[in-house]
């Protein structure tokens, strides 16, 4: 499933990225509004690169969840590529998340994706990866 077209079902803008969304999920459980409270399995990122100014590459990545929650929470990491991606994510039922963990880019990355990372995050950390504290909420 192309990732905008995801996005857009969920009813949220799309992101400034593009790229095909993966579900392989054994068991999903939802409240009585149908949001989210626990999932097993897999939700992968693939191919995915950015699309605002010069189109960059940033790879594959992967979100799998052991079942366990409320919050439902995934563990994050790349699957090789321009982006070195591992942290962990939670999910609550109302749409608050929380990821806590490293970027990094490989040597294969396009100095272009390292000046935007450096624009957006500042500079890098003394092992040249970004740590990142994202929090916010989903409109679910």
């Amino acid at each position: 499933l192309p990732l905008g077209r995801a996005v857009s079902l969920a009813g949220s803008p799309p992101p400034p990225l593009d790229g095909s969304l993966e579900l392989n999920l054994a068991e999903l459980h939802l409240d009585a509004a149908g949001r989210p409270l626990t999932a097993r399995g897999s939700v992968r990122l693939l191919d995915a690169h950015s699309r605002f100014g010069q189109p960059l590459t940033l790879g594959s990545f992967v979100a799998h969840s052991a079942g366990d929650g409320p919050p439902l929470a995934a563990e994050v990491r790349d699957e090789g590529g321009p982006v070195e991606l591992s942290g962990r994510v939670q999910l609550a039922a109302d749409g608050r998340y929380r990821f806590d963990g490293r970027l990094g880019l490989r040597g294969s990355a396009d100095p272009a994706l390292h000046q935007a990372l450096e624009l957006l995050l500042g500079p890098p950390a003394t092992d040249g990866r970004w740590p990142l504290d994202l929090a916010g909420t989903l409109a679910l």
